[in-house]
C-alpha cells in the first residue's frame, strides 16, 4: 500500500491483518518446503484458485475504476486548483519533488537491488508468471508502448490504451455545457463510489487471499520469496529516508531557507507523521509548523490542505522502485518506452485520484499492471508496504511542508524573511 494517510482506523486494523496473513502464509509455506510437509500440497493446491480468483476480481476491478478516478479528476474545478499563481506555482513545485523523487529512485534502485543480492527471475516460477512484453523496433515504437493492436492489447489486459480513451474522453467532458457536464460527472461519481464499496469488500477479504499467495509461494519457494519481499522493504525504506534528506537542501535553495531553521521548524509536525502515519492528522501539526517558519497564514492554509488532498512526494518513489524491483524477480523486460509511459501514468494518477480509503491502492495498481507486472505480485507488494509506511508518511509531509515554504517564497507572501523569526 503506497499511503495510508486518509484511511481510517478499520482499514488500518485490515492492513495490520495482511501484514500478519503474508507472514503466517510464508512461514507455514517455508516449513512445508523445508520439512517436507507433503500432506499440505493437496489442500494447497485446491485453495489455489481461490487465491487467483481473488487476484482476477482485483484485476477487473481497475479497469472501469481507473476510467472513472480519470475523469473525476480531470474535471475538478476546485477553488484551491484556480487561485492564481499560488495554485499554479504550487502544482509546478509539487510536479518537480514527483521528479526528483522519481530521479532518485531510477539511479538508486537498481544498483540496491543487486547490491543487495536478489536474483532475477527468482519468482518468476513461483507465484504467478511474467507477461511477455511486445516485440520492440523502431518500425513500430507506437505499439511497443501501447502493448500492441489496440484490440488485441486491450484483450491481453494492457490498460494503456484504456488510460489514453479515459484521457481523451474526460477533457471531451470538460468541453461540454455546465449542465450536460455535470449530469455525466454525478453519475461517474456514483458508479465511483459503488465500486470503491466492491473494493472495500475485496481488500477486507485480503487477509485471506495473501495467506493463499503466499502459502503457494512458500511451498513452492521456500525461504526464496520471502527474504525477496524483505530486499524489497529494506530497498524503500533506504530510498525514502534518501528522499526525506534531500528535501531539506532542495527546500533551502528553492525557498531561501535556512536549513538548520527549517529541519527544527518541520521536526514537531514529523513527530506526529511518525506517531500517526496520516498526513490528514498531522495536518494541524503542519499549520504550527509554517507558522513557525514564518509562512503567512493565507500561504499556509491554502497550499497544506491542497497538498494533504493531491499530493503523496513518496508516489514516484515507491511507484518506481516498486516497479522495478518486481521486473527483477518476475523477469519481466521493461523497454524504455514502458518505462516512460509507467511513470507518466504513476504522476497523472497520483493526482487524479481521489482521497478515499484505498484510493491509493489503485493508483499504482493500474500502471503496474500496465507494465506487465503479475497481479500476485501487486498484492504481495501491497501487503508488505505496510512496514515502511511510516517512512512514506514522513516523506509526505517533509514534502508537504517544503512545497508551502517555496510557494511562501515565490509568491513573495511572506511577512519576514525566511531566515529570521517571523
Amino acid at each position: 500500500m503506497e499511503h495510508v494517510a486518509e484511511q481510517p482506523p478499520r482499514f488500518k486494523a485490515n492492513t495490520l491483518w495482511t501484514l500478519a496473513a503474508l507472514m503466517a502464509g510464508f512461514g507455514v509455506g517455508m516449513a512445508a518446503n523445508r520439512w517436507g510437509w507433503t500432506w499440505l500440497d493437496e489442500p494447497v493446491s485446491a485453495a489455489a484458485p481461490v487465491g487467483r480468483l481473488w487476484c482476477d476480481a482485483l484485476r477487473l476491478l481497475a479497469y472501469p475504476l481507473v476510467v472513472c478516478v480519470l475523469v473525476r479528476g480531470l474535471n475538478i474545478r476546485d477553488g484551491r486548483l484556480s487561485a492564481g499563481s499560488m495554485g499554479a506555482i504550487a502544482m509546478g513545485v509539487f510536479v518537480v519533488v514527483l521528479v526528483v523523487g522519481g530521479a532518485l529512485a531510477l539511479l538508486l534502485a537498481p544498483p540496491l537491488i543487486e547490491w543487495l543480492g536478489v536474483e532475477r527471475g527468482v519468482l518468476h516460477a513461483g507465484v504467478g508468471g511474467a507477461i511477455e512484453p511486445a516485440a520492440a523496433g523502431s518500425s513500430n515504437w507506437l505499439f511497443t508502448i501501447l502493448g500492441g493492436p489496440l484490440g488485441p492489447s486491450i484483450a491481453g489486459g494492457n490498460l494503456i490504451p484504456i488510460l489514453l480513451v479515459s484521457i481523451a474522453f474526460a477533457l471531451a467532458v470538460r468541453t461540454l455545457g455546465e449542465s450536460s457536464r455535470t449530469t455525466i460527472l454525478r453519475g461517474v461519481e456514483a458508479i465511483t463510489g459503488a465500486l470503491f464499496v466492491l473494493l472495500g469488500w475485496l481488500l477486507a477479504a485480503a487477509p485471506v487471499g495473501v495467506f493463499i499467495l503466499t502459502l503457494e509461494s512458500g511451498v513452492s519457494t521456500g525461504t526464496v520469496a520471502a527474504g525477496a519481499f524483505a530486499m524489497y522493504v529494506m530497498m524503500l525504506v533506504v530510498l525514502l529516508v534518501l528522499l526525506n534528506l534531500l528535501l531539506y537542501p532542495l527546500t533551502g535553495v528553492a525557498a531561501g531557507m535556512s536549513i538548520v531553521r527549517y529541519a527544527v521548524g518541520i521536526a514537531p509536525a514529523q513527530g506526529v507523521a511518525a506517531g500517526t502515519r496520516s498526513s490528514l492528522a498531522s495536518l494541524p501539526a503542519m499549520l504550527d509548523s509554517a507558522r513557525r517558519l514564518g509562512i503567512p497564514e493565507g500561504v499556509a492554509g491554502f497550499v497544506l490542505p491542497m497538498a494533504v488532498g493531491i499530493f503523496k512526494a513518496n508516489r514516484t518513489v515507491t511507484g518506481i522502485s516498486k516497479v522495478l524491483f518486481l521486473a527483477h524477480v518476475y523477469a519481466v523486460e521493461l523497454s524504455p518506452a514502458t518505462l516512460t509511459a509507467y511513470i507518466l501514468m504513476v504522476m497523472l494518477l497520483s493526482f487524479a485520484s481521489p482521497g478515499t480509503p484505498s484510493g491509493g491502492v489503485m493508483a499504482s495498481t493500474p500502471a503496474l499492471l500496465a507494465a506487465g507486472i503479475p497481479m500476485e505480485g501487486i498484492v504481495l507488494a501491497y501487503a508488505v508496504d505496510a512496514i515502511p509506511d511510516v517512512f512514506k508518511t514522513l516523506v509526505n509531509v517533509t514534502g508537504d511542508l517544503s512545497a508551502t515554504a517555496i510557494v511562501a517564497r515565490w509568491t513573495r507572501g511572506r511577512s519576514s524573511p525566511a531566515g529570521e523569526a517571523p
